[in-house]
């Protein structure tokens, strides 16, 4: 919600912080303005603890900001007040508590350098022109928003509470914003101090005022007490009939602040609420009714009659209980009536004077007392009198200070009109304070001259087929079985299951949904077999090595590789038809190394010599088993590659280990010699070989 467009208006609201700087309320542009667009903006922040205002109405920014200010973040509520009136601006804190006033009785001063700004804002326009909502506590920093670029404001955020937000009478409602961020309902830190260890309410008929570290009760009208606990009692004023008071020295009064409270309730127009005044009573305020409104009348010094101030829209004669409180700061008067706002209360500044040193003697609720006569009499009752939230009494000693009522007031506030039965017959008599009406009995209505009575029941008001019985400005409802309430429009949980049945729709919706439930289940089922079939093929596939590459040679003493590819583990054991009884350990992965250093924690194997096998024994050996038998030991060779090794036939000469071909008739002499003779006895097809390696026999 945006501030209202008023020429002349007045804008406040409180605070409690003790951070030095931040924004406390912005009210303006937060987009990129068209050159047709407004630029009128509204901001008050902390800077230094200091106030600052910054005002534009369209033709240019001013700022305002109070020459001797008290640092504001002290950890206490203040009071801020900006006054408009057209180009006239009025900054202003805590109601200029802290003014310095000189008077004497021609003349008054006024130092307000501690409290007040005051400027007018330039070019011609005279209205604040905003559109956009309110904003407390901060302005939202966001690249969607922009702001005004002559607003240079020194630190956004605000660490504290804002209450009572008020513009003309009209108080904001903070509770519920439209958009807030890190902030939530209620003052907690203030609050805290408001309640016991054990959660209770230490107002609990009032409204608890906290600071930091501190609080106080404001009792609600009716109430007094230090947790206002107590009842206060009401008293009734006859005919020229008034108490005065002697106030106690503990009752704080101020000659630049005034705080009274009083409830009231009459029916005359006329007649004197409250008086109180200076030694010589030419000083004075005073509250009053006239043609049954409220009018404040004082004087605080000035030549005249003194001014008058009328709550013209709020009638006061009405025969209700009306709370009165006014609140004075120097010149300037507020009044409010049943707590105020709208046309519940009336401020004005009228005046060249500014203080009232109150004799404590002067006070007298109910009449104007002169020595010689008693006027302004008002005849109703009153109760609960302050001064500065102090519980004064109404009769005797109260806390010191001492009431004294006239003839004529009386404790409670009766009203007996219907005791003398005035209404006729059928007719009976109904008491509102002081004045009666009278009309049918209760339940019963006017009708061809007499009071029948009303039948309730010929609305029909009774539900789900509840019996209505008439009675006396009233009816019952006697419900079925299954049925509650007071038109039985509640059904019990036991009609609720007892009484339910199905539709053919619903049951037909609910086989439906049962097949889909179901048919959903087997596609599930199915699903899942397919994915473990397809997961049995898939780790098949990973397992065929026929397309991969395995390279058998990179291992050994000499090679980098000592533990990635090791070719013992693929030999066939020697002894592979023996079981191995030792259990079987679960053998540690190796650590990966760098492929050129070498393990140090594994010493490199000699290598087995090789030796030839030795010719079949006897004169014709069977060659077809020797050859088996040499087959048999290659299989069996511990030290002999693997079966799919890759075996290079065509790389002899000098770079291949087993030499040349053509020196198979030659004789290295790393090894020993050996006896090829026997070739010759194997017959013709041996010939050759025995002509190789036996050599031709000598002639």
């Amino acid at each position: 919600e945006t501030l209202q467009q008023c020429e002349q208006t007045r804008t406040s609201f409180e605070f409690i912080t003790e951070e030095p700087n931040g924004i406390l309320m912005y009210n303006g542009p937060m987009t990129q303005l068209f050159s047709y667009e407004p630029e009128d903006f509204m901001a008050v922040e902390l800077v230094n603890g200091k106030p600052k205002l910054w005002l534009n109405l369209g033709s240019g920014t001013q700022t305002f900001e109070i020459p001797n200010p008290p640092d504001l973040n002290d950890g206490k509520w203040h009071r801020v007040d900006v006054y408009r009136n057209g180009q006239e601006v009025e900054f202003m804190i805590d109601r200029c508590k802290t003014a310095v006033v000189d008077e004497s009785d021609s003349s008054s001063t006024i130092d307000t350098s501690s409290c007040k700004a005051t400027g007018t804002t330039p070019g011609d326009n005279k209205f604040l022109n905003t559109n956009m909502p309110l904003q407390l506590g901060g302005v939202i920093e966001d690249s969607d928003y922009t702001y005004p670029d002559d607003f240079n404001y020194a630190e956004n955020s605000f660490d504290g509470c804002i209450k009572n937000f008020d513009q003309d009478s009209k108080l904001y409602d903070l509770h519920s914003p439209s958009k807030s961020l890190n902030s939530d309902a209620g003052c907690k830190r203030t609050d805290r101090h408001c309640y016991d260890d054990d959660g209770s309410y230490l107002c609990g008929n009032g409204t608890c005022i906290g600071s930091w570290d501190d609080y106080y009760c404001i009792c609600f009208p009716g109430f007094h007490g230090d947790s206002c606990e107590l009842e206060t009692p009401a008293y009734d004023f006859e005919e020229e009939s008034y108490i005065t008071y002697v106030l106690a020295d503990t009752v704080p009064l101020d000659d630049y602040i005034s705080e009274y409270h009083i409830v009231i309730r009459t029916r005359d127009q006329e007649g004197l609420v409250w008086h109180i005044s200076d030694e010589n009573q030419w000083e004075f305020i005073r509250l009053q009714l006239q043609n049954g409104y409220l009018v404040t009348h004082y004087n605080l010094g000035d030549t005249g009659a003194g001014w008058y101030m009328v709550l013209s829209n709020y009638p006061m004669d009405n025969g209700g209980w009306h709370s009165i409180v006014l609140e004075r700061y120097g010149n300037h008067f507020h009044v409010k009536v049943d707590g105020g706002g709208g046309v519940r209360e009336m401020e004005s500044r009228m005046g060249d004077f500014h203080e009232l040193t109150v004799d404590r003697t002067s006070l007298v609720l109910g009449a104007q007392v002169d020595v010689q006569q008693i006027t302004s009499n008002f005849i109703g009752c009153m109760m609960d009198p302050r001064i500065s939230n102090t519980y004064l009494g109404m009769e005797n000693d109260t806390d010191g200070t001492i009431a004294t009522p006239s003839d004529g007031v009386t404790y409670g506030c009766y009203s007996d009109v219907c005791d003398s039965d005035p209404c006729p017959d059928p007719f009976v008599c109904f008491d509102l304070w002081r004045e009666y009406i009278c009309r049918c009995p209760i339940g019963e209505e006017y009708f061809n001259g007499t009071c029948i009575e009303i039948d309730e029941c010929l609305s029909d008001p009774c539900l789900n087929g509840g019996e209505c019985i008439d009675g006396v400005n009233g009816y019952i409802c006697v419900c079925p079985p299954g049925f509650s309430g007071i038109h039985c429009e509640l059904r019990t949980p036991e009609a609720w299951y007892g009484r339910a049945t199905l539709s053919l729709g619903a049951g037909i919706s609910i086989l439906v949904c049962l097949l889909i439930l179901l048919i959903l289940v087997l596609v599930c089922i199915i699903y899942k077999r397919k994915r473990e079939k397809d997961t049995l093929a898939h780790d098949y596939y990973d397992d065929d090595i026929r397309e991969n590459m395995i390279v058998y040679d990179d291992e050994g003493g000499g090679e980098g590789d000592q533990d990635v590819y090791d070719i013992r583990p693929l030999s066939v054991p020697v002894d592979s038809d023996r079981v191995d009884e030792t259990p079987v350990k679960k053998v540690k992965e190796p650590q990966v190394r760098a492929r050129d250093v070498p393990p140090t924690d594994r010493q490199p194997e000699r290598e087995v010599p090789r030796t030839r096998a030795r010719p079949p024994p006897g004169e014709s050996p069977d060659v077809g088993d020797f050859v088996n038998d040499r087959l048999k030991d290659a299989d069996d060779d511990p030290n002999a590659p693997p079966y799919d090794t890759l075996h290079l036939y065509d790389n002899e000469g000098g770079s291949s280990t087993a030499g040349s071909l053509s020196s198979l008739n030659t004789s290295s002499s790393s090894e020993p010699e050996q006896d090829y003779g026997y070739l010759k006895d194997l017959g013709p097809p041996f010939q050759k070989l025995a002509d190789m390696y036996g050599g031709a026999d000598s002639d």
